[in-house]
């Protein structure tokens, strides 16, 4: 996946555009890899600061979902 795909660009991407917050729907196939190594992975609260101006902002949430969860999510809205 080329770096414009990766979930640290979108959720930068997703600051520079004002974004308050930014989820992501996991796909297993275009990801490359099983909802297991994201849930191990970034288990729990994580806070992160910006390290100085010049990095890239990062929207104020951001997370992470299956497509399953978010397919339901949705459909609770009609």
């Amino acid at each position: 996946m080329t770096y414009y795909g990766r979930w640290s660009y979108k959720w930068e991407e997703a600051g520079r555009q004002g974004a308050l917050g930014a989820i992501i729907v996991h796909e297993t196939g275009p990801a490359g890899y099983p909802w297991n190594v994201v849930r191990v992975g970034r288990s729990g609260e994580q806070f992160s600061l910006r390290k100085s101006a010049n990095t890239p902002p990062s929207a104020g949430m951001v997370g992470w979902v299956t497509q399953e969860v978010a397919t339901n999510l949705l459909a609770l809205n009609g």
